[in-house]
């Protein structure tokens, strides 16, 4: 999702929506069509839709955290969305490519307490235009009165007894590579003895030398990104991002960070590097505003993603970048970077399967 002027994505809302056309297949072992056209053509038929549900490539996707993980979906209960004759209620089996699925989905996100709740969500049978019949859903979305129940306080100033925390304070990434997204999640709790509170919030980075840099707009060119050192601020700064990294905490519910961690530049030997970030609420007076901090901690593991040529080509038959192929001790040749082993069984297979 893209960031609008002011920092807040699509995702930083209280409630997300998606639907769309996923093109989600059924899956099938060892063959990159899915199902076997004869076997999906005799389960259609037999009405055993439950045992290609079974199989739907977006819900085991959403099951090991592929894809939409965050996401929920209500119950299927409708037959399949594709692939239809135009004008008539049968299906399209002609090839391995029309097996029939459900590709048309809709999914939703709440980040809070009271979610959004599904009264109705079926294909319309009516509409028969397309080879996709139409998906809909019926979806209530708590409203912020309705969470509350109560008109919030918007006080100048802080009570005795308000607190303010962060969890957990300290996140850490595992063997981060280029280009491999990764992903925690921290709650910034606001707390007060008496009555609902909102406060405005922003997160900054702490440099090393006490400094705090806001993550909107902290980069603007990447001649000024070569000088994160000098700032005293590391690489990990760049490929970092937290979301919302502005916005209103509420004494009413935790407000969510999503921290999340993609590498965009070449490593080429294994480190570990932290930075901190600062979390501050309240207003622009310093004697008005509370402060949290917290550790970001990240490993970062070689690869050739990323690479300069000129490194890769220093390599020559070395282990690449320090990762050495063969197990130690044992003799026999070198073998390629696991990478381009990947990239090459891919081709083989595409090779394999590709019809003449």
């Amino acid at each position: 999702a893209q960031s609008t002027r002011s920092g807040t994505r699509i995702l930083d809302h209280d409630h997300v929506v998606w639907l769309g056309d996923t093109n989600s297949r059924l899956h099938w072992p060892g063959h990159l069509g899915g199902m076997p056209l004869q076997q999906a053509r005799q389960k259609v038929q037999q009405r055993r839709f439950g045992e290609l549900l079974a199989l739907d490539q977006l819900t085991l996707m959403r099951r090991d955290r592929m894809a939409f993980h965050d996401f929920e979906e209500h119950p299927i209960c409708f037959v399949p969305s594709y692939k239809w004759h135009p004008g008539t209620d049968a299906y399209d089996m002609r090839s391995q490519k029309h097996v029939p699925a459900w590709t048309d989905r809709i999914l939703f996100r709440s980040k809070t307490s009271a979610a959004i709740t599904v009264g109705q969500y079926s294909v319309h049978s009516g509409l028969k235009q397309s080879d996709h019949r139409l998906v809909f859903a019926s979806l209530r979305a708590p409203c912020d009165d309705q969470i509350s129940g109560k008109r919030r306080q918007r006080p100048t100033a802080f009570g005795q007894a308000t607190s303010l925390e962060i969890e957990p304070q300290e996140v850490s990434f595992k063997a981060a590579k280029p280009d491999v997204s990764m992903h925690h999640t921290a709650k910034l709790i606001l707390k007060c003895s008496s009555g609902l509170l909102r406060q405005r919030f922003e997160v900054f980075f702490e440099t090393s030398l006490g400094d705090t840099l806001p993550l909107v707009g902290l980069y603007q060119s990447q001649a000024e990104a070569d000088d994160d050192e000098e700032d005293g601020l590391p690489s990990l700064a760049r490929w970092l991002r937290v979301s919302p990294p502005r916005g209103v905490v509420r004494t009413s519910r935790p407000m969510e960070l999503s921290i999340n961690l993609c590498v965009t530049g070449p490593v080429l030997v294994r480190c570990e590097q932290e930075l901190k970030i600062l979390v501050r609420v309240g207003d622009d007076v310093p004697e008005r505003c509370m402060d949290v901090r917290m550790r970001i901690r990240a490993q970062l593991e070689p690869s050739v993603m990323r690479a300069p040529l000129e490194e890769l080509l220093k390599l020559g038959r070395k282990p690449l970048l320090g990762e050495d192929s063969r197990v130690a001790g044992q003799a026999g040749p070198l073998l390629p970077p696991k990478e381009m082993m990947s990239v090459m069984q891919w081709v083989l297979i595409q090779s394999r399967d590709m019809a003449p």
